[in-house]
């Protein structure tokens, strides 16, 4: 199978973007077009004449980074946010090359998959929604399983950016199930961290506490004598990022590096979805850093194969200190526990595990079959007639 990749080769804090192009690597022969990817001289020659040159190709993935694009719009101002928020090591005049390219990607004819997997989708309007009807036959993002009406959404008046959420992402999700592949976030393999519990210095972190259960959690933690970082290293480098005007390489890499740390050094990790219930990437960090995932749940939890108490230990923030609790009684079977969620996130939630769920989206897409994907019971299944589970030697007693 020939895939063509087209997107922006970028560093962030979240690695993501990255990590999809290893999933594709996986599973197919790829050649890769775009900002990063390709010399200017290749991108001044347009996508177009790339294709004719280093075709055919079988199923053309493209990112948000380009499929979102307004090639009508100034992009100037663009490019000025993605110096402050990421590294590149192309120049940032390569980057006005973006419009053309999502100009051109709407038009190829060959089979296309788009990528949301690194997008705001509750931050949408209806220009939204039609640059993507328009841009892909197949769309990984959030699923059937996990995606929220703003009117179910909690305490939304505590966490003020929630307040602007509209239903627009939803909607589409519900009007045009056929064309989506449920795709959650993911992790490598060397973000696995096997160090046991009691080689562990902190009993507790709670990252990214300015989320209103994480807030309160940490508050708890801390008037009962625990000490946690109350802001994450990453918020320093990104605020010194908008003062210099540009993200250096090193402020990534640290970022991720005291993040990772941050999680290792734990042995519980308190984490939430905001009061948008999004399957942010910290449900599959935790556990692959070893540590036990104690969280207020994110829509579509246990259709990720995540089982309380057994996988991990679902608690509202107000109850945190039950958990503490559990921790100081129960080690052993908290350890078990956070053995028993790192090997589901190794089995179904690595990087290696989404290509095999990606190979079989891309041989229904190819074969005119595909009808939707989504998570079931801790299962990934094609939608149609039959539906297919996509396989894993995963078993929870493991």
């Amino acid at each position: 199978m020939r895939v063509l990749y087209v997107s922006v080769d970028l560093f962030y804090t979240n690695p993501t973007g990255r990590l999809l192009s290893a999933v594709i690597d996986h599973i197919s022969d790829v050649k890769f077009f775009g900002p990063g990817f390709v010399s200017t001289e290749e991108l001044s020659s347009g996508l177009n004449s790339f294709v004719d040159r280093n075709g055919p190709f079988d199923i053309v993935l493209a990112t948000e980074k380009v499929a979102l694009i307004d090639p009508n719009a100034d992009f100037s101002s663009e490019i000025e946010r993605y110096k402050r928020l990421y590294y590149f090591n192309f120049p940032e005049s390569d980057l006005r090359f973006l419009p053309q390219i999502a100009s051109d990607y709407r038009l190829l004819k060959i089979p296309r998959v788009l990528s949301l997997l690194q997008n705001d989708l509750y931050n949408w309007n209806n220009s939204h929604a039609d640059m993507i009807l328009a841009s892909a036959d197949v769309i990984l993002s959030n699923g059937l399983e996990n995606v929220v009406y703003v009117d179910e959404m909690q305490n939304r008046s505590s966490e003020p950016w929630a307040m602007g959420a509209t239903d627009v992402f939803v909607g589409l999700v519900k009007e045009y199930p056929s064309r989506f592949a449920s795709f959650p976030l993911f992790v490598s393999d060397s973000e696995v961290c096997r160090v046991p519990h009691v080689f562990r210095p902190n009993r507790w972190a709670v990252p990214g506490v300015r989320y209103r259960a994480r807030r309160i959690a940490a508050e708890k933690l801390a008037l009962s004598g625990h000490k946690l970082s109350r802001r994450p290293p990453g918020s320093y480098i990104h605020k010194a990022a908008e003062m210099i005007g540009r993200m250096p390489y090193s402020g990534i890499a640290a970022a991720q590096y005291f993040f990772r740390r941050e999680m290792e050094n734990a042995r519980a990790v308190y984490t939430c979805g905001s009061v948008l219930r999004q399957p942010i990437r910290k449900f599959f960090e935790i556990p692959a850093a070893g540590a036990l995932l104690v969280c207020e749940p994110c829509a579509g939890l246990s259709d990720y194969g995540f089982e309380h108490d057994s996988s991990c230990l679902i608690i509202s923030p107000e109850d945190i200190l039950e958990a503490d609790q559990f921790l100081n009684d129960h080690s052993e079977r908290a350890q078990d526990i956070a053995r028993r969620a790192q090997k589901l996130v190794i089995a179904k939630h690595s990087t290696l595990a989404r290509s095999v769920q990606l190979a079989a989206v891309f041989k229904r897409l190819l074969a005119g079959t595909f009808a939707g994907a989504r998570w079931s019971n801790g299962e990934y299944v094609l939608l149609g007639t039959p539906d297919l589970r996509v396989g894993t030697s995963y078993s929870p007693a493991a």
